[in-house]
């Protein structure tokens, strides 16, 4: 099987299970005062550091939460006045939190996209108590201009919050250089395990809390938390430091052969956001004259793993709304396939999986090209 879907999620680094098997038996709660409780707080606080430390941020600056999704609710719920104004083409787990402030009366204004994938926040309005915009989309790859749409922001007033997720671990992140106020990632995407991601909030603020209980991580997200989790996302950050050029010229060089041995030897094909930049390891392919669920699960029987850009299942296949956003057609939409690279993705899997799109999509066409 080849997996070419680490956007959705990545497998578990081996560095990263090595620290989990030394850090499950530190099994206090972190919030205790005796011996126990203190190695917890001790282990959890290491952590704290070293993901401020990856993102260029202080570590009072780090919320724990359990992932992307979570950490874009607490800055979107916990941040938003009476107006505000998103990107089109956001995750989910911002747009709707968003669409439910709407639904109750909040202002909200959207900024279009290009059609390169771009987004242009010339039209924020005044007024705006928060601006949303991704660091890089989970759907084409496109790296958006955050630190001139944070700099808007602020002019107006505004705080401005932004999804990394997808960013993590690809490129450099430093929230001083970007200037946002509020930035959200996630360790699954990067080599951990699933169930923790974090929020920064920028010293001097103060989210109002989605859940209530303890005081843990300054009452923004009680819980106990997990020290396993933040020793591990720790960990990932570490390698994810030390060896992000090299992955991404790597990555990038198997992308490239990828799309070109698609374009080559299957007609009809659209490589969405490819004429803005894009991170290393994200290709958004259209392929014309097919609908992308049925071509994802014929992929999968013939040994590759690939998702849609698009939610998808057996009784409703929606058009990505981020390649309608960019112009596409619904066609054009729900014909899209994202192929998201890795870190060890292999050259000969690349060459494996070009056939196999070419032999998937001439089976499917009914015809041979």
């Amino acid at each position: 099987m080849i997996y070419l879907d680490h956007n959705a999620s990545t497998p578990t680094a081996p560095e990263v299970r090595e620290e989990m098997l030394r850090t499950i038996e530190i099994y206090g709660n972190p919030s205790s005062l005796h011996e126990e409780g203190q190695k917890a707080r001790g282990l959890l606080d290491e952590s704290r550091a070293k993901i401020a430390a990856f993102i260029g941020a202080f570590p009072d600056e780090i919320v724990f939460t359990s992932g992307g999704t979570e950490a874009n609710n607490i800055a979107v719920q916990g941040f938003t006045d009476s107006a505000a104004a998103v990107s089109s083409i956001e995750h989910s787990s911002v747009l709707k939190p968003f669409e439910f402030l709407a639904a109750r009366g909040l202002k909200l204004h959207r900024f279009p996209a290009g059609s390169s994938g771009i987004i242009s926040t010339d039209s924020l309005p005044d007024g705006v108590s928060i601006v949303s915009l991704m660091l890089v989309n989970n759907d084409t790859g496109v790296i958006q201009p955050v630190r001139k749409a944070a700099e808007e922001a602020h002019a107006k007033g505004a705080l401005f919050h932004t999804d990394a997720v997808q960013a993590a671990g690809k490129i450099r992140i430093n929230v001083r250089e970007l200037g946002v106020d509020l930035l959200s990632i996630s360790a699954h995407k990067m080599y951990a395990p699933k169930g923790i991601g974090a929020l920064f909030v920028r010293r001097g603020l103060k989210a109002s809390p989605l859940m209530f209980g303890g005081n843990q991580e300054k009452a923004a997200r009680p819980g106990t938390e997990s020290t396993l989790l933040a020793s591990a996302f720790a960990k990932a950050c570490e390698i994810a430091e030390e060896r992000m050029e090299e992955d991404e010229m790597r990555i990038a060089r198997l992308r490239d052969m990828l799309e070109t041995l698609i374009k080559s030897n299957v007609d009809g094909c659209l490589v969405n956001g490819a004429e803005a930049p894009r991170v290393s390891g994200t290709s958004n392919i259209s392929f014309s004259g097919l609908k992308g669920d049925s071509l994802i699960i014929n992929l999968d029987l013939a040994g590759l793993c690939v998702s849609g850009g698009s939610a998808c299942s057996s009784a409703d296949f929606k058009a990505s709304h981020v390649l309608t956003a960019m112009g596409r057609t619904e066609d054009e939409a729900r014909s899209s396939v994202r192929f998201s690279l890795g870190r060890e993705t292999a050259e000969a899997e690349i060459f494996r999986a070009a056939e196999i799109v070419a032999e998937t999509v001439s089976a499917m066409r009914g015809r041979t090209w």
